[in-house]
């Protein structure tokens, strides 16, 4: 069966950060993660970073470019850059506020080899390798890869990195509820006001297909339910979402529509629960397995939306049926919302995708 639509719910919390932290180890202690497409000579990398000291307040990012590896060392208590490498173009520290600061190093390539950059830790600068105290580090947060094409000029928008890949050299990189610049991971964030929508074929070229006008209604179960069950529970915590009852003759008519991993439900009845935890709620009343869907059993923990007019639907042209898609996600701050640091927000080059350059098998 081809895939004739795509539906997109936009969730509307914040990004987890992360610990870096030493092993006991005696050696480099670093986080390293490569691209996957080999930069031609002369393209200029560039590589961010969100930090905070904990134990350790000294972190250096490096970079590959194809003959050397090249980097700056960075003061998180001092909020200072020092000296970078030869080839480093820009070195940049900002201040993000609670204790947070972006780091930010660009790079010309000498060699047409796919680019890997380095979060590094440091005791004191110029410490490449040194007995690690297990456990020390410092917090990361909102990593961006970037790159501009050197022969025609074309910026490259930054890619997200959710986090940084296994293996890592004499450290642990573990997920920390810290605070973020945007505030507590997990949490539905206010001042996120939706997404410009952008597609590709080949990742290269993207179009842009349309606005996220609205943060979703989206959670997930707390509770198992078997394909018999007529109510579930679910908490919307991450997005801050509220639901309404409706009557039964909603239920049946699919007013109340929702998706629950591959099956669409309406529901009836929606009793909010005491916090906490906030945005709970049990909904009654269930009418199951909408518009071909099969009601079936579904675990703790599976995902949740509320399927209105906050879900971004796009209806694909025929050429794009069958051909493998690529999407991005342009986050816009809320018009309500002064200007402030956003990690999602980012550019994306315009120029349309050429259609069915690669096919499902």
């Amino acid at each position: 069966m081809s895939v004739r639509s795509i539906i997109i719910s936009g969730r509307a919390h914040v990004a987890t950060a992360y610990k870096l932290a030493e092993d006991s180890s005696t050696g480099l202690h670093a986080a390293t993660q490569a691209m996957l497409a080999s930069r031609a000579v002369s393209d200029t990398v560039s590589f961010s970073i969100y930090a905070q000291a904990v134990e350790r307040n000294k972190i250096r990012l490096a970079g590959d470019t194809g003959t050397a590896i090249i980097g700056c060392e960075f003061d998180l208590t001092a909020g200072v850059a020092k000296t970078p490498d030869a080839g480093i173009t820009r070195a940049a520290i900002t201040p993000a506020g609670g204790g947070w600061f972006q780091l930010a190093i660009s790079y010309p390539m000498a060699a047409a080899v796919a680019p890997a950059i380095r979060v590094q830790l440091e005791a004191s600068f110029g410490s490449n390798s040194y007995a690690g105290v297990t456990g020390d580090g410092v917090y990361v947060w909102g990593a961006e890869f970037a790159w501009t094409n050197a022969a025609s000029g074309v910026i490259q928008a930054p890619a997200f990195l959710p986090a940084f890949a296994a293996p890592f050299t004499g450290a642990t990189y573990t997920v920390n509820g810290v605070a973020t610049p945007e505030g507590v991971a997990g949490a539905a964030d206010p001042n996120w006001g939706g997404a410009f929508v952008w597609i590709s074929t080949d990742t290269a070229t993207y179009g842009n297909i349309g606005t996220v006008s609205a943060p979703a209604r989206q959670g997930f179960l707390t509770a198992a339910i078997l394909s018999t069950d007529t109510s579930l529970s679910a908490i919307l915590q991450e997005s801050g979402g509220q639901l309404l009852g409706g009557t039964a003759a909603d239920a049946q008519n699919g007013v109340t529509l929702c998706l629950v991993e591959g099956e669409l439900l309406a529901y009836q009845g929606a009793a909010l629960l005491t916090p906490p935890p906030p945005n709970a709620y049990t909904l009654s009343g269930l009418v199951r397995g909408f518009y071909g869907t099969v009601a079936a059993a579904h675990t703790n923990g599976a995902p949740f939306a509320r399927l209105d007019s906050a879900v971004f639907q796009y209806n694909l042209p025929p050429a794009f049926i069958g051909v493998t898609l690529y999407m991005k996600f342009q986050s816009l701050i809320s018009s309500a919302t002064p200007s402030r640091i956003y990690r999602n927000a980012r550019s994306t080059p315009t120029r349309r995708p050429a259609p069915g350059r690669r096919r499902v098998r």
